[in-house]
């Protein structure tokens, strides 16, 4: 279903709105530690899954939900088991964090999330929810606030490069003259997209470019 107010600026405004952040603090001077969402599906988990084959980084954090960290890690290994991973990990290379990325600060305690934000240096966000028929309601939008906490969190303390995983259905059923899509390029048709979850990425599409 899709939203007609779309087309109205206030209400593309009301989602796309961000805190202001004065002074920016520095960016990371290093790559060693990559903080993850969405490792337990399908393309988190591949992506996770290669960058540990070639050693990319030091240290690998993973936020996961579930009821507790030991669920989480089960969880994540069985995934990647699935996926093809052969052999064992050395230890603290692969930690897990129960969380949920569209919660305030994910869902940890703020002491918690402050340790993360000071030692991640790139994050990848590959977590959302994917519902081609859903309107844009609580669940789709779920996919929004997940993004906004994504962005604030590399901004915080440091900040941190981010591999944001999008969706072609950000140009879906729009007559485009060419066959090539730019990463910072963005139509203005919104309200022509063919439903919730293909909004819900075309406003994450306008956060990360913000």
């Amino acid at each position: 279903m899709r939203h007609s107010l779309f087309n109205t600026k206030e209400f593309i405004e009301s989602f796309t709105d961000l805190p202001l952040h004065g002074n920016l603090p520095h960016p990371s001077p290093t790559r060693e530690v990559a903080f993850i969402t969405g490792a337990t599906g399908f393309i988190g988990g591949y992506l996770l899954l290669e960058l540990l084959n070639k050693n990319v980084f030091k240290k690998y954090i993973c936020l996961v939900r579930g009821a507790n960290e030991q669920a989480c890690d089960t969880r994540l290994m069985e995934s990647l088991c699935k996926k093809g991973l052969s052999t064992a990990l050395p230890e603290g290379l692969l930690t897990v964090v129960p969380g949920d990325v569209s919660l305030p600060k994910f869902g940890l305690t703020p002491a918690k999330h402050d340790e993360l934000a000071q030692h991640v240096d790139v994050v990848f966000h590959f977590a959302a929810t994917m519902n081609w028929v859903a309107p844009f309601n609580q669940e789709t939008i779920g996919n929004v606030l997940a993004v906004k906490e994504v962005l604030q969190f590399c901004a915080r303390h440091k900040l941190k490069t981010l591999h944001y995983a999008s969706s072609v259905g950000t140009w879906s059923l729009l007559n485009q003259p060419a066959n090539t899509l730019y990463e910072n390029e963005l139509h203005d048709q919104p309200e022509n997209l063919p439903g919730g979850y293909c909004q819900a990425k075309w406003i994450n599409e306008k956060l990360c470019l913000k």
